[in-house]
């Protein structure tokens, strides 16, 4: 399925890419975008529809806490009203333990969550159909009220931090 760039859920959806990306790299050693860099730098040759699926596996954004440490994926996810959907594409293929979705609203990142936690919640989520693809209904209140996740970057890398010492 080909993104549409030009429209509002695609800018959005880019501006907090960019703002993530950002707010990251002033805490990890490295963080790089999963589509325009990650993916081509392993195989500069892939299409774009090969591009659009690998994404939805390995998610927005790679973070590394240093150069050669473990690869941690992020999915973006901007929610623009109190109620949101979630497409289930991303709750069958984001998955792993080295995996987090960073949800934010109102131009501020909110919680980043793992993806086994948020995939398991969504799984319960009430299912719909939008324009023949499978959704998951969700708000806010459903992302405040799940326990499990950071609130903050920095104490997102305190967290791996001591998941990498523990090993």
């Amino acid at each position: 399925m080909k993104c549409n760039t030009s429209s509002e859920q695609y800018k959005r959806g880019m501006k907090l890419q960019n703002a993530v990306q950002q707010e990251f790299g002033e805490e990890f050693q490295e963080v790089i975008r999963v589509r325009e860099d990650w993916l081509p730098s392993i195989d500069p040759y892939l299409r774009e529809s090969q591009l659009s699926l690998l994404e939805k596996t390995w998610g927005d954004l790679v973070v590394r806490l240093t150069p050669k440490g473990e690869a941690i994926f992020v999915e973006c996810v901007s929610l623009k009203d109190e109620r949101s959907r979630f497409p289930e594409s991303k709750v069958g293929m984001f998955e792993g333990d080295n995996k987090w979705y960073a949800f934010a609203w109102d131009g501020k990142l909110q919680k980043i969550i793992p993806s086994r936690t948020w995939n398991g919640y969504a799984r319960k989520l009430e299912s719909f159909s939008f324009r023949g693809s499978p959704y998951r209904k969700f708000s806010k209140w459903h992302i405040r009220n799940i326990r499990m996740g950071c609130t903050s970057v920095l104490e997102f890398k305190a967290l791996l931090e001591s998941c990498n010492e523990s090993r």
